[in-house]
């Protein structure tokens, strides 16, 4: 499959294009080669998601010629990390679903499935990645699940099918790859935490207390 696709990045150069934009798997191999062909065909590479975050070595050798970033913060972040970038490459262009956070929180109407009025609610987004955090972050979840002052959500990352972790059955596992999934979440939770995601951006979004492992 990924030679599929290295193959499918070589044939869109034969269109000539002045740009490329990157919203999504910038750090797999096959994007990694098309910057690569791209800088041998002048065409300039842009990349929305923030691929350093996890600072593997894989995303530290992305090559993308901008990087737009969501805020000052994750700016820096990046900028610590990968050496080989400047400020001017990583101009700071706000969040894309900024506007409909907003337009969210406006309307008070609004249903939600997990909104609760007398409990903490806890949310965490998971991710395929960091199975050692993750182990460890599960004590600190079972434990609060016997808690009745509080809930827990277990948000599956989209590429996973259930928990690889120990979860007890009073944390709440949640499957659903709706888009409104996320936000009702964000929007229902006290605290959100997750695992290299942006989603912790828009948990900030909300003035929701929001916590990164990165």
């Amino acid at each position: 499959r990924q030679r599929q696709m290295c193959i499918r990045d070589s044939l869109i150069f034969n269109h000539k294009p002045k740009s490329i934009y990157f919203i999504a798997g910038e750090n797999l191999p096959h994007v990694l080669l098309a910057c690569k062909i791209a800088s041998t065909h002048g065409v300039k590479t842009f990349n929305y998601m923030n691929g350093s975050k996890g600072e593997t070595a894989n995303n530290l050798d992305t090559e993308f010629d901008f990087w737009f970033m969501h805020d000052e913060h994750s700016k820096n972040m990046l900028l610590e990390f990968d050496s080989k970038l400047n400020s001017e490459s990583c101009p700071v262009v706000g969040h894309m679903e900024s506007d409909q956070f907003t337009s969210i929180i406006k309307n008070d109407n609004q249903e939600n499935t997990y909104l609760t009025s007398n409990k903490k609610v806890i949310t965490v987004f998971s991710s395929p990645l960091y199975y050692e955090e993750k182990k460890d972050l599960s004590e600190y979840l079972n434990k609060y699940a016997e808690d009745s002052n509080y809930i827990i959500h277990y948000k599956l990352h989209p590429s996973q099918n259930e928990p690889s972790i120990p979860l007890s059955n009073k944390i709440n596992v949640i499957t659903s790859n709706n888009k409104n999934t996320n936000r009702e979440l964000i929007l229902a939770s006290n605290l959100v935490i997750t695992l290299a995601s942006t989603v912790s951006i828009e948990a900030s979004m909300v003035n929701n207390l929001s916590l990164i492992h990165i």
